[in-house]
């Protein structure tokens, strides 16, 4: 991502990739998926997106923006979801909100419902997360103590032979 700061806009342009043509033109991809220029100007024709992106892929999808980019964008309507014992579900379904991200989607307006709903999340993942710790714990997965292997050197000449038969036991033991 790079953002630019053109003089009409202060605030600066962020885009995901930038093109260069021959002769001055520039045109950069913005993050929701439309095309303009780097100063910020709108693009006039698809010969502009042909003139500067390669062909391939990228060019395709800006063609395929070209065409479709005065059509009006689908009423976004959150998914509905509820409590049920416990669990933050959706409702068509029943299945359970597995991220940060779900509950951001199924409360996109910022307030209180959204705030409520991230942060009984992140006390739920706390609480499993402590819960599998005690767990391992008592199983004693976490913990373990390994005895070193070969003596301690006492001379430099011991030293590397200790190396040698310590690696040699490492390995035998993988």
């Amino acid at each position: 991502m790079q953002v630019l700061y053109p003089k009409a806009f202060p605030d600066g342009i962020t885009f995901v990739r930038t093109y260069t043509g021959v002769g001055c033109m520039h045109i950069g991809e913005l993050p929701g998926g439309g095309y303009a220029r780097i100063d910020g100007q709108p693009l006039q024709s698809k010969d502009e997106l042909t003139a500067v992106i390669p062909p391939g892929v990228r060019l395709a999808q800006a063609l395929e923006w070209w065409v479709h980019r005065d059509d009006e964008a689908p009423e976004y309507e959150p998914p509905a979801v509820t409590w049920r014992k416990g669990r933050l579900v959706y409702v068509e379904n029943g299945a359970e909100l597995t991220s940060h991200a779900e509950i951001i989607q199924a409360f996109p307006d910022e307030g209180v419902m959204q705030r409520a709903a991230l942060e009984w999340f992140g006390q739920r993942q706390h609480v499993q997360y402590q819960a599998q710790q005690r767990q391992d714990l008592q199983t004693g997965v976490i913990g373990e103590y390994h005895e070193p292997v070969g003596p301690r050197a006492e001379t430099p000449g011991d030293y590397r032979a200790g190396r040698q038969k310590r690696a040699v036991k490492n390995v035998a033991t993988m």
